[in-house]
């Protein structure tokens, strides 16, 4: 498979729409390593580039002027989207900006991309889409998804649109329902970062009961699982969830990080809008038959390389 990959990605074009963001930077570097040609898009110029080598493009994709003539000039041969944010406004709250910025460019993205080119289009989705169960069960790709917020509509129906288009007009589209990322570069508005700069900084750090259950999947096992969903054929058309697979008490992972770092943890409802006991964790069969990929990072490895990143920057 690596030798796949890197024979498929020398010298190609690709498009990271979100190149600027925790994923993307990563991605980023990582094709570039691999021989591509590399370009990111993005909205905000603010955000950090993080190798020159790499052709940095900013731009509004709601525009849909301005979208209909960058494809007009470029076009390639991969396209990852990884762009948007994670927003859970509820509709009345201003939600319908988010279906806009997640689910309405994608249409406009496809009245313009140079199909004949074009060996892949991968998508991201998001584990926001799956329903919040309240016993242990994996989600896999074929469960009945329960969008929860505009985000994760709009992320539910951008999926069912290029599914549409794979079926109906050949498109060779992919899609990468992701669990928690975490790794170096995160925000600190993610859980993990959360937790070792507050911890870091205060000395405590205020959390739910955290009884929930999740998945945690490490930055470099993401990446990999993406590039192997763009080269892979028999990926075309399908769902795919990268994650860990293992469900883990978000307490067993507040604990590791407070041992390591030596910081108090103050229990209770801090955190409103979480359900004080559920579960949401990834089946990857799929990503395991089709790819031959499973992650290589434990999370007690990959939670010692976020904290000397961070420390580091200190």
């Amino acid at each position: 498979m690596q030798k796949l990959i890197n024979s498929s990605l020398v010298k190609s074009s690709i498009l990271i729409i979100g190149g600027t963001g925790f994923i993307g930077s990563h991605l980023s570097l990582k094709l570039l390593e691999l021989g591509a040609k590399v370009t990111s898009l993005s909205l905000k110029k603010k955000r950090t580039q993080v190798d020159n080598q790499i052709k940095y493009v900013f731009l509004d994709l709601n525009n849909k002027k301005k979208l209909e003539n960058y494809f007009k000039r470029n076009s390639f041969d991969y396209i990852f989207n990884l762009g948007g944010y994670v927003n859970h406004e509820k509709f009345s709250e201003g939600g319908s900006k988010v279906i806009n910025d997640h689910f309405l460019n994608i249409i406009n993205q496809f009245k313009n991309i140079n199909k004949k080119k074009l060996k892949r289009y991968v998508f991201i989705g998001s584990a926001d889409e799956y329903p919040i169960l309240q016993s242990p069960k994996k989600l896999n790709e074929s469960i009945l998804c329960a969008p929860r917020s505009p985000y994760s509509f709009a992320k539910h129906s951008s999926i069912h649109f290029l599914q549409m288009l794979y079926r109906s007009e050949g498109w060779p589209i992919s899609i990468a329902r992701i669990f928690l990322t975490y790794g170096p570069g995160q925000k600190e508005n993610r859980i993990i970062p959360y937790l070792i700069n507050q911890g870091h900084k205060k000395g405590y750090v205020n959390v739910s009961s955290g009884n929930q259950i999740r998945d945690f999947c490490y930055i470099e096992d993401v990446v990999d699982g993406l590039i192997k969903i763009a080269v892979n054929k028999n990926s075309i058309g399908l769902i795919i969830n990268l994650a860990s697979g293992e469900p883990i008490k978000l307490k067993k992972v507040i604990k590791m990080i407070s041992k390591k770092l030596k910081f108090k943890v103050n229990y209770g409802k801090y955190l409103k809008k979480d359900i004080e006991s559920s579960f949401q964790y990834a089946d990857i069969s799929i990503a395991k038959k089709v790819l031959k990929w499973k992650p290589k990072v434990t999370l007690e490895e990959g939670i010692q390389l976020t904290i000397d990143h961070v420390l580091s920057k200190k």
